[in-house]
């Protein structure tokens, strides 16, 4: 009887294993997918050990340059702890707590994606606690872009992408 209720643990256990592996998603990617996914940088700030912010973002300019030429262009998201926002650009900052800059340079324009915008599609991390953004800042020369997060308490995270020269 043990031998018997053993054997049938062990059939439910191994038929309830999945079909699918994390492989199979990118085996799925489209060319540009596929290009998002290999200019995906993370960082973290950490306090005490604790996680205070998270950043993950995509160099648009090397992922879709048809569309994205003239300025760098980001898509990021940002999940804070205490849901902190963005420093926008045209707005005061009072409420802000994290700022970003490119190569000590402040942004042009930061928007807030909304749910449907289909730049979301192009991250692979896509959830409801983060915050969804796309950053424009002026063109440069210089090939190095340091994208730094930085926040009051003087903490700061930076993700270094080089420029595709086509």
């Amino acid at each position: 009887m043990r031998l018997y209720l053993a054997l049938v643990t062990l059939l439910l256990l191994l038929s309830s294993c999945s079909k699918t592996t994390a492989f199979e998603y990118f085996t799925k990617l489209d060319s540009q997918q596929e290009r998002a996914v290999t200019s995906l940088r993370t960082g973290t700030i950490e306090k005490d050990g604790h996680r205070k912010a998270i950043l993950s973002t995509i160099y648009l300019n090397y992922v879709v340059p048809d569309q994205f030429d003239s300025n760098e262009t980001f898509l990021i998201t940002l999940y804070t702890k205490n849901k902190e926002t963005l420093e926008m650009p045209d707005h005061d900052g009072n409420t802000a707590m994290y700022r970003m800059t490119l190569n000590s340079t402040p942004p042009l324009k930061i928007t807030e994606l909304e749910k449907n915008d289909p730049l979301r599609s192009l991250m692979p991390i896509n959830n409801d606690w983060n915050r969804f953004y796309q950053i424009v800042f002026a063109a440069t020369e210089n090939d190095n872009l340091t994208l730094r997060l930085e926040t009051d308490l003087f903490e700061s995270l930076s993700l270094t992408y080089m420029k595709d020269n086509r």
